[in-house]
């Protein structure tokens, strides 16, 4: 059966509020991704997104794009655009996470992960908080250097955390490497967010943090580049997640050293 719209009919208030939300949706779509960028900004995401091509190919990449963009409408906020704001020469360009490989991940933890604290190291807009906000994290933590990143942020978990309401979550704007680690058991989360000596320093801390508190600690590492630093501090990886001959992902865990545990 067709149905045909007619302009003299009148519109019921659910059809209303669907057109007043596909409107927002558009509006939202054309400020995210053109009304906003200068044109270096513009040349800088062609060449990431020419060099993902590369890698993954142009069905995953147009497919995740998809996905990071309906993330963004379904819940009013602004973590898909690329952003390279300064903040250290050790950091990384900001890119959404896939929203389907962090829950593919995140359902890889054991259920006891969730009393861990989450922490997104290098968490950019937010979109991974908001993820750890629905899978069931008690508390966590979120910790990014640079401040107009760290301003998004907070203005997405201020428009989107009132339907998943969480009991802790905070964001740090600091520099990684420095921080004080909570006690207790960890799920750390990295998307690549720097390299170097920050990264060697954080793995040292969260390994040393396992011995110190006799927590395991759990590692969710997207665009796994420098697994090595993970690896050398006594984290041990369980599971590779792929495509093709590409690891998107690893999940790895850390237990605290024997001759460290209460006897």
């Amino acid at each position: 059966m067709k149905i045909r719209y007619n302009p003299a009919q009148k519109l019921n208030n659910n059809q209303k509020f669907c057109i007043h939300q596909f409107g927002t949706c558009l509006t939202l779509f054309f400020n995210h991704f053109f009304m906003r960028l200068k044109l270096s900004d513009i040349c800088r995401n062609i060449e990431i997104a020419i060099k993902h091509i590369g890698v993954h190919g142009l069905r995953y990449c147009a497919a995740s794009f998809w996905r990071e963009i309906w993330f963004d409408l379904a819940r009013g906020v602004d973590t898909t655009r690329p952003e390279h704001p300064g903040g250290s020469p050790h950091s990384v360009h900001y890119q959404g996470a896939d929203p389907k490989v962090v829950k593919q991940l995140l359902g890889g933890l054991p259920p006891q992960a969730k009393e861990s604290t989450f922490i997104d190291f290098g968490c950019g807009k937010g979109r991974v908080l908001l993820l750890a906000i629905e899978h069931g994290f008690k508390s966590i933590l979120g910790v990014e250097i640079s401040p107009e990143l760290s301003a998004c942020c907070r203005r997405n978990l201020a428009r989107a955390t009132k339907p998943h309401p969480c009991s802790n979550v905070v964001l740090m704007e600091a520099d990684a490497a420095k921080i004080e680690l909570p006690p207790g058991p960890v799920t750390a989360f990295f998307f690549n967010p720097f390299h170097g000596p920050p990264l060697e320093r954080v793995a040292q801390n969260l390994a040393e943090n396992a011995d110190k508190n006799s927590a395991e600690i759990w590692l969710i590492y997207l665009n796994p580049m420098h697994v090595e630093v993970f690896v050398r501090h006594g984290f041990r990886v369980f599971h590779a997640l792929k495509h093709g001959n590409t690891d998107l992902a690893i999940l790895a865990r850390k237990e605290p050293t024997p001759s460290r545990l209460p006897r």
